[in-house]
């Protein structure tokens, strides 16, 4: 008789918005979507918001992402899979909601790392390096990916704090978990300016632990986060410690 009442994410109401609009004929094949800070005025939500509902509806196959171009509206003719994706896509964490916690989180605990950190972190942690690198020469970004999580769990663990170890390896291993962050970070790895970007910033938390610099660390682990959230979202958080 009763249904469970589930709080829809914003970005999915922009979805069926534009999905509705697709299906109803009002938004043919090969239009042109406005630009994300356009849509973010219009539907009086955040460009964060808009990037990861554009990101949705391209993995529903309902638009395609030319870069430099725009997104557009694609010939849509297999809905298969479709209740499938869009049920995920509802259960799923927040892409945004995972950035939002890294940077609570991840910079604070640097202190924990660097009072605590043994020699059985430093080998996993330079062995992740070491993948990384790898992943990005052989542009293996699943390889780079797996042990950029990986990466930031053992620095979870290196707290030696049983608490923030397990919500550090959630929350990092939801990034793997949730598509749109995935699909986002994907496109971000095929740039190879940010894929080395984002090698040289690890290998930096890693020297600034090694000096036992938590200062440092944990502005190099911010800066990180912020970068990342700017490719990703194409907005940088405006706060007095950001760089």
């Amino acid at each position: 008789m009763f249904q469970k009442v589930q709080t829809e994410k914003i970005y999915m109401k922009i979805v069926k918005q534009i999905e509705d609009l697709i299906l109803n004929g009002k938004l043919k094949p090969g239009m042109k979507l406005p630009p994300e800070n356009e849509l973010a005025e219009s539907f009086g939500a955040s460009r964060p918001t808009v990037r990861e509902a554009i990101c949705a509806l391209e993995i529903l196959g309902y638009i395609e992402s030319k870069k430099g171009k725009g997104n557009f509206i694609k010939d849509f003719t297999d809905n298969s899979t479709r209740d499938i994706l869009i049920n995920k896509l509802q259960v799923e964490c927040g892409a945004y909601e995972i950035f939002e916690t890294r940077l609570i989180l991840e910079p604070e605990s640097m202190h924990l790392v660097v009072e605590n950190i043994n020699g059985d972190d430093y080998k996993v942690l330079e062995d992740c390096l070491y993948h990384m690198e790898k992943g990005m020469e052989t542009e293996d970004y699943e390889l780079f990916s797996k042990y950029d999580v990986l990466f930031h769990i053992t620095l979870g663990q290196a707290t030696h704090n049983n608490i923030l170890t397990e919500v550090i390896k959630s929350i990092n291993s939801k990034r793997e978990e949730t598509i749109v962050w995935k699909t986002l970070k994907m496109k971000c790895l095929k740039d190879p300016n940010k894929i080395k970007s984002y090698l040289d910033e690890h290998a930096k938390i890693l020297d600034a632990i090694k000096e036992g610099d938590a200062k440092k660390a944990k502005a190099v682990m911010r800066k990180h986060i912020l970068d990342m959230n700017k490719d990703l979202f194409g907005v940088r958080l405006k706060t007095k410690n950001a760089k």
